[in-house]
């Protein structure tokens, strides 16, 4: 094979030295011209770019290859074929930038999700064949390069949802606000467009961005089960273009998610009362003189007492432990925007593993914070006693410290 050198070009076709390196094997290289062969899917030759010669350093048998061309043919082997011979078919390669592929999603079935405001599982790729999705945001032309998002953290519960405000974004029949979302490990979980929040009447109506009065305003993502923890949301504006072609889209804009246990309130005592939960659990009727049995009622959304809680007689009412007093005020942090990062191992308190995990970071950030610092028992041992109720010195004692350590 004779040489085959590049300057500068985008599309080309790959060199005898590069077919040959660049594949497994012959069968790897094999190629399908599928428009032609639709019907018999026979594999087709393809050209190579590298003049075709027996033997490079003999001058008088270049002679006898004069016009030839490098090719592989139906079964993968290289070799040569004259250039008049229109049987060929191109498989021109390109080069890019691998910085300006942002993901890559199944190119057809499985691929990326329409629905809107769902987050769902990134679906299984059986046929191999991918699609890429490209940053558009470079070239000072760039058609997504002035997206924004206002947030850049966010709180919810488990199953809840997450409300963006956005700016800047393309507008067509294909545009969309997406999002990635990650785990603190940086493992990809979940994938979806935000379903677009209507500003007259806060309902959804869609994801995509049809018009340019969309192209600023609020989307909704609904959250899976997440366990409480910290999460990350890549937040974009692309272009979405169906199967089999390449979408476009912003640079990523990223907000960190905490989320948050349902908020727990749990009901110790209540003689002649029946209580029933907003989650719709049954009632629970109580005699007088008895008291019902210790229940604990996950929020949805942010933190509540029971609907529907009513007195008949004499009760010791609704109390709140001492990790549902620190929900609250971690809540009430993030919704002022203070500072929720910070945490600390639970390790050294004796009766750390009696936190709920699903308040289990929250502690933690009280304890760095210096709002909780334990329970110092005769025998030594500090307990943290999240499950028993804070006496009203105690509470005061956690508010200031809350005024002192976190509002500042």
């Amino acid at each position: 094979y004779g040489p085959a050198s590049l300057e500068g070009e985008h599309f080309f076709f790959l060199s005898a030295e590069e077919a040959d390196t660049y594949f497994a094997d012959d069968g790897d290289r094999v190629a399908y011209a599928s428009e032609v062969n639709e019907t018999s899917n026979n594999a087709s030759s393809w050209w190579l770019r590298s003049p075709f010669t027996e033997d490079a350093d003999n001058e008088d048998d270049d002679d006898d290859w004069d016009g030839w061309v490098s090719q592989v043919d139906d079964e993968g082997w290289l070799g040569g074929a004259e250039c008049s011979d229109a049987s060929i078919y191109a498989r021109p390669a390109f080069n890019f930038n691998l910085s300006h592929v942002l993901f890559v999603s199944a190119a057809a079935e499985n691929g990326k999700s329409t629905s809107a405001g769902a987050l769902v599982e990134p679906g299984t790729n059986d046929s191999g064949e991918w699609k890429l999705t490209l940053l558009d945001t470079n070239d000072p032309g760039g058609y997504h390069r002035n997206f924004d998002v206002t947030e850049n953290q966010v709180s919810a519960t488990p199953n809840g949802t997450v409300t963006l405000t956005y700016s800047g974004a393309a507008t067509g029949d294909n545009e969309y606000v997406s999002a990635l979302l990650f785990d603190s490990t940086g493992t990809l979980l979940r994938y979806g467009s935000g379903a677009w929040l209507d500003p007259d009447d806060g309902n959804s109506y869609g994801a995509a961005l049809e018009s340019d009065a969309k192209a600023s305003g609020k989307v909704r993502f609904t959250l899976p089960n997440l366990a409480p923890g910290m999460y990350t949301l890549k937040v974009f504006n692309e272009q979405k273009n169906g199967n089999n072609l390449s979408d476009y889209a912003s640079a990523f804009k990223t907000v960190t998610l905490t989320v948050n246990a349902g908020n727990l309130v749990k009901v110790i005592r209540g003689e002649g009362m029946t209580r029933s939960a907003a989650s719709g659990a049954a009632s629970q009727g109580v005699t007088s003189g008895s008291s019902i049995t210790p229940v604990v009622y996950t929020a949805n959304e942010g933190y509540y007492f029971p609907e529907n809680y009513t007195s008949l007689g004499t009760t010791t009412g609704v109390t709140a432990t001492r990790e549902v007093d620190i929900v609250m005020m971690y809540n009430y942090a993030q919704a002022k925007g203070y500072d929720t990062k910070a945490r600390v191992s639970l390790d050294q308190f004796s009766d750390a593993a009696s936190v709920s995990p699903a308040a289990k970071e929250t502690m933690e950030w009280a304890v760095a914070m210096g709002l909780i610092n334990g329970i110092r028992n005769p025998d030594g041992s500090v307990t943290l006693n999240a499950q028993g109720i804070a006496s009203r010195a105690q509470v005061s004692a956690i508010a200031q410290r809350f005024c002192e350590n976190v509002v500042k």
